[in-house]
């Protein structure tokens, strides 16, 4: 798939600010608790940042429902590690 690589680039960018190992099934995981959705709402603010991927494709990348799921995750990361984390992070290949 197109984004694998990206994805996986932005999981070596993220896992440090994590404790348990992050993969693309977790992240690609539908479920809400909280060891799921911070790491996804991380890569959704790094892809957001540093990628030409619209927000739908994002959304698909992580196998949500849509785009506004995506706008959402990107909120909550910019109000969690703020916004210069995700600037400072770009992972622009």
């Amino acid at each position: 798939m197109f984004y694998k690589s990206k994805l996986k680039k932005c999981i070596e960018v993220a896992q440090p600010y994590f404790e348990d190992e992050i993969t693309i099934e977790r992240l690609q995981n539908r479920r809400r608790t909280k060891d799921h959705v911070l790491p996804r709402f991380f890569v959704m603010g790094l892809l957001d940042k540093s990628s030409q991927y619209s927000r739908r494709q994002i959304a698909n990348m992580l196998n949500m429902k849509d785009h506004t799921s995506n706008l959402h995750g990107c909120n909550r990361a910019y109000e969690i590690w703020g916004d210069e984390l995700f600037e400072e992070l770009q992972t622009n290949d």
